[in-house]
């Protein structure tokens, strides 16, 4: 087993252009592994290289000079420079293995002055140290390093035939190994997985930065059987999404007949027969953002939208699919993104979970309105269209209007009482009343219905002075009163009792029930004891609700009476 190479000292002057602009681009690529890189033209001929920074662009001019600054090459710089300042950026970098001198370095500095863009010159004393911190990147495109790696595969395969002959040691020596063919691709880091249980290892290539694939990627040529042309027609499909949307899939068994793959680090070869299975394409450390689906009616009105969060899943040569949810995680939804056609398509599914009314109300309203024949539209967090609107197709309502209504009338109520519990699965007749009853009131509404039989009641002293009362209003115990009562009234919705504060009722005409029995309890009539007072509809059986006292609301009578 040989031990691992000492860094190799670049000879920067031996370069050809295009091979020192491919390795430091690399090289720039390793040192900023999260974000994506665009190369483009430096102005002169030369090459740039484009990252996104916390405070804006940031462009690396590659330029290749050996020797001094000459004024040729100033002039070039100049060019460059001019060049990359339409992009904006806000900070340019010239990497170029020359260290300037205190006379050339003015040159350079009166070359950006007064730009307000921050500028630096990258010389050879910055390229060297970087290049022997990552000796791999220059071995690579220095060297050819096909045999140290053939070598290294074939120990790979010893190592793992003694790994399944059970000798955990080799998992030891399995590791170093994936280390060295670690440190001669610079595309590509290895990972290296055990599992004690089955007493199995897995390796993985796992990009070094974001774009890596791009620079080097990694071909297959397969040969496949299929039993019929249908059969062929489905794997064409699936292999078209992993090329589109770098959807993930596994071929059925007995379809691969050979494959031939170039890969990194040993990981290509030539296979007979076996399982191809191609995992989503993902973005490294994909950053989490927020959407809004809106919705419109047919004549282009907004209906409703909903902010979603989440991540990229997949992306490939025409667009990308993302899984997003929203903020209480009821929607789950699958976007399937077409940057060519600037299109997408979406797939839903609702899970309700047990939430109070008010959070679970812009899903639910979001799902009622996902029907034909409205529309929706994809936008930016801040309402900005990506594309066009898209038709809604007719399915299956998974939100009923008068299940929406219901979770609307209890968010309110709930809201307006502060009394919070869970939406409940499942209202009685007797419930969906009461919460009627109590989003009317609570809206400042009255609340008209009718009564069959007011009994309250009260101590001996109180039914005196009402029937007392009732004969100043009407003059004798036989004719109708118009009728008030204030009370403290609460409702109860599956199981949940909601105050709603004092409540005024009017009876716009009561009769006593039992005036003969109201006649003993004025009189004193020992026989009257436990009697109650009990009033019916007089002439008109209709009353009046409304929340407060009764100066707050008056009321008229109808013409009926």
């Amino acid at each position: 087993m040989t031990s691992p190479a000492t860094p190799l000292r670049v000879e920067w002057f031996r370069l050809d252009p295009r091979l020192y602009e491919d390795m430091i681009a690399v090289l720039l690529s390793n040192l900023h592994p999260t974000v994506v890189r665009t190369d483009g033209s430096g102005g002169d001929g030369g090459r740039d290289v484009h990252f996104p920074g916390p405070a804006g662009l940031e462009i690396f001019e590659l330029k290749s000079f050996t020797g001094r600054f000459t004024s040729h090459r100033v002039t070039q710089v100049k060019r460059s420079f001019a060049r990359a300042r339409e992009n904006h950026p806000v900070v340019w970098r010239v990497v170029c293995p020359i260290d300037l001198t205190r006379k050339e370095q003015d040159k350079f500095e009166a070359i950006t002055a007064g730009s307000g863009i921050e500028c630096h010159w990258l010389g050879k004393t910055w390229l060297d140290a970087q290049m022997a911190e990552r000796p791999g990147i220059s071995r690579y495109f220095l060297n050819d390093v096909n045999d140290e790696l053939m070598q290294l595969a074939r120990e790979l395969g010893h190592e793992q035939a003694a790994l399944t002959s059970g000798l955990p040691e080799a998992v030891d020596r399995l590791r170093v190994l994936m280390e060295r063919c670690d440190t001669l691709d610079p595309y590509y880091r290895i990972d290296l997985a055990t599992d004690s249980a089955s007493g199995s290892v897995s390796a993985r290539l796992v990009p070094r930065y974001v774009g890596a694939d791009r620079d080097r990627p990694i071909t297959l040529q397969a040969t496949l059987t299929f039993p019929d042309l249908d059969a062929a027609e489905t794997t064409r499909q699936m292999f078209q999404a992993a090329v589109d949307y770098g959807v993930g899939f596994e071929l059925p068994e007995g379809t691969l007949a050979r494959l031939v793959v170039d890969a990194p680090a040993g990981f290509g070869g030539e296979f007979a027969g076996g399982v191809l299975r191609i995992a989503d394409r993902a973005l490294l450390n994909a950053p989490e953002f927020t959407m809004r689906l809106a919705v419109a009616g047919p004549d282009g009105r907004h209906i409703v939208s909903l902010p979603l969060s989440g991540r990229t899943r997949s992306v490939g040569e025409r667009g990308l699919i993302a899984d997003l949810k929203d903020a209480a995680e009821l929607l789950s939804a699958e976007i399937r993104v077409d940057g060519v056609d600037s299109r997408f398509t979406s797939h839903y599914t609702f899970s309700p979970r047990p939430c109070t009314p008010s959070v679970a109300l812009p899903v639910m309203r979001f799902m009622a309105a996902l029907q034909a024949p409205n529309t929706l539209t994809m936008q930016l967090a801040t309402g900005q269209p990506l594309g066009p609107p898209t038709e809604l197709p007719e399915r299956e309502r998974v939100v009923d209007e008068r299940s929406l209504r219901l979770v609307e009338m209890l968010a309110r109520v709930q809201e307006a009482t502060s009394t919070w519990f869970e939406a409940p699965t499942e209202l009685s007749r007797d419930d969906v009343e009461g919460l009627a009853l109590a989003d009317e009131l609570l809206k400042g509404e009255v609340v008209r219905g009718t009564w069959e039989r007011f009994a309250p009641e009260m101590e001996p002293y109180w039914r005196k002075r009402i029937v007392e009362e009732h004969i100043s209003t009407a003059g004798d115990l036989h004719t109708a009163v118009s009728l008030w009562q204030k009370t403290d009234l609460s409702v109860v919705i599956a199981g949940h009792e909601i105050p709603l504060g004092l409540v005024s009722t009017h009876m716009f005409s009561a009769r006593l029930e039992n005036p003969s029995a109201a006649a003993k309890i004025l009189s004193g009539d020992a026989d009257a004891d436990g009697q109650p007072i009990a009033f019916v509809p007089g002439k008109v059986d209709v009353a009046e609700s409304w929340l407060g006292p009764p100066e707050a609301r008056p009321t008229t009578e109808p013409e009926s009476q």
